[in-house]
Order: C-alpha cells, then sequence, then structure tokens
C-alpha cells in the first residue's frame, strides 16, 4: 500500500495483468459514444446544479503535437523494444520536450492507442500485456527527474508558509488502473502536496480516507460501471467523514461520455487534464479555506 507523502512518489511496479485490466478494459467505455451517449457538449439535459469546477473538454480525445511520437512509441513497446522507447523519450527531451508533454502528450495517448488496438482486435491479450508493461515501467523511470525539476511557477504551488494541502487518489474497486491516476498523483506531488494512492474495496477505501483526512479525494472512473457506483462511494466517504468534509475530483477516460452520470455525482471539480486538475483544485481550497490544517 502507497504511504502518505509530500512531494515523493514512490516507484510504482505493477503487475502486467493489472497493467492489461486497468488501461485496455478502460478505454471499452469509448466505444460507449454510440446510440444513446451523451456527448460533453450536449449540456442542456444536464439534471442539477453544476459542479463548482467542471472541465470535460470536447469529446473525443484530440490529436496533439507529439501524436506521431506517441504512435512510434506505442508500436516500440509493443514490439518489446523497451530500449528504443526509452531512446525516444531521451530523443524528445533533448530537443527540448518538456517531461509535462511526454507523460500527457506522448506515454497517455500510447497507453489509449494500445487500448483501442485491443478493443478494434488488432492487438492481442499478450501485444497489449507486454506494451503496457514497458510504458509503465518508461513512466516510472522519469518520475524521479520529474521531481527533481521542482514544483511549477505556477499559482498551483503550495504557499511555502502553509502547511501541504492533502489528496487521496483512488479508483472504484475492481478497477485497479494505476498509469493515468499515477501521472495525476506526480504532478500534485511536485506542487508539495501530501499524496496517497489508495488500494482495496469501498471499505478499505472509508478507512483509509477517513484515517488521511485529506483535504481532497481524486477519483478516476474509466467506465459506465464506475460512474454508477462512484456514487455510493462518495456518499460514505461523506457521511463517514466526521469534522471534515473532503472535496470531490473526478476525472478518468469515462467522464467525457457520461456527463448525466458525472453531474449526478455532485463533485465539486470535474477534470481529465492533470495540470488543469491541479489548478483547479487550488483554487477551489483556497476558495474554501480547505487543506490548511
Amino acid at each position: 500500500m502507497s504511504t502518505v507523502q509530500s512531494g515523493v512518489l514512490d516507484q510504482p511496479g505493477e503487475p502486467l495483468l493489472e497493467l492489461l485490466l486497468t488501461e485496455v478494459v478502460p478505454r471499452l467505455t469509448r466505444l460507449a459514444c454510440g446510440p444513446g451517449s451523451v456527448l460533453p457538449n450536449d449540456r442542456s439535459a444536464w439534471p442539477g446544479r453544476p459542479v463548482a469546477s467542471m472541465n470535460l473538454g470536447d469529446g473525443l480525445p484530440r490529436v496533439g503535437p507529439h501524436h506521431v511520437h506517441a504512435l512510434e512509441l506505442a508500436a516500440l513497446c509493443q514490439q518489446g523494444e523497451s530500449k528504443a522507447a526509452g531512446a525516444l523519450v531521451a530523443q524528445l527531451r533533448e530537443s527540448g520536450v518538456p517531461i509535462e508533454a511526454v507523460f500527457l502528450q506522448v506515454i497517455q495517448p500510447a497507453a489509449q492507442h494500445l487500448g483501442q488496438g485491443w478493443c478494434d482486435d488488432r492487438l492481442s491479450f499478450t501485444d497489449v500485456t507486454i506494451a503496457l508493461g514497458h510504458l509503465q515501467q518508461l513512466f516510472s523511470s522519469l518520475l524521479d527527474d520529474f521531481q527533481c525539476m521542482g514544483p511549477p511557477t505556477t499559482s498551483a504551488t503550495c504557499a511555502p508558509e502553509t502547511s501541504p494541502p492533502s489528496v487521496f487518489f483512488c479508483t472504484m474497486p475492481g478497477a485497479t488502473h494505476r498509469l493515468g491516476v499515477q501521472m495525476v498523483r506526480a504532478f500534485f506531488a511536485r506542487a508539495g502536496w501530501r499524496t496517497r494512492l489508495g488500494h482495496g474495496d469501498e471499505a478499505a477505501l472509508v478507512s483509509q480516507i477517513t484515517a488521511m483526512r485529506p483535504a481532497l479525494i481524486g477519483l478516476s472512473l474509466n467506465s459506465e460501471t464506475d460512474l454508477r457506483s462512484a456514487g455510493a462511494l462518495i456518499l460514505r466517504v461523506r457521511n463517514a467523514g466526521r469534522g471534515f468534509r473532503p472535496a470531490i475530483m473526478v476525472g478518468g477516460a469515462a467522464v467525457p461520455f457520461f456527463p448525466k452520470l458525472v453531474e449526478r455525482l455532485d463533485a465539486d471539480i470535474v477534470s481529465g487534464d492533470a495540470t488543469d486538475a491541479l489548478n483547479r483544485a487550488v483554487r477551489l481550497l483556497s476558495e474554501n479555506s480547505l487543506g490548511i490544517r
């Protein structure tokens, strides 16, 4: 189990099977935007009040400036060429590509591309398992450099005169994906937040949250099932949180495709981007005077 950390991340070592179940299966949610699905721009039918801070983007992921590199990285990992994959990332960094862009515009889209390949029957179970394992190892190898860069020079950095705010990250029980939530956690930790990545069933998560008493809970939702189950977990956490009321932040692959379900969660922040999530979290906690203990 990951411990609470301030500005420091543990080196994740996820089993390859878990990576398959967690980084591939969630991509099935992209296929859910067929008949009956509601895209993010269809907000007229959303019930209830808007969440405090929401950024769902424009639906399907856009092709970023490093899309070709993401595809190349996915192919190298699929072929088991870990050294070549590492060399590609090193070349990008030497050319001036920030490590944040490597995470969000190269590694993350590479994982999404591999997952889509499985959904489309272009890649086998073994292909994707091996490829995602290499991606996870590559991400882990970059964490030290990411942390050593120091906090970003933005409003998301914790003020030095205050105690660092805390955030508890988790996925829904049974949806133990890690790569995406680890990336978001890395951005928060680098900005000086105390972070923890929870594990286990619903009871275990509630116990870990009440023990930590975080200012913010970041919940990663990657399927329609996750979204339908999240409300009960959020309510249980809020009922168990005697003496504290953490803000709730949700994100994940399923969020842009099920806005009605997202709205019903009554979350405080909805975001699918690590830097955006961090900025919104700092702003919300500042407004509510949370996280200064």
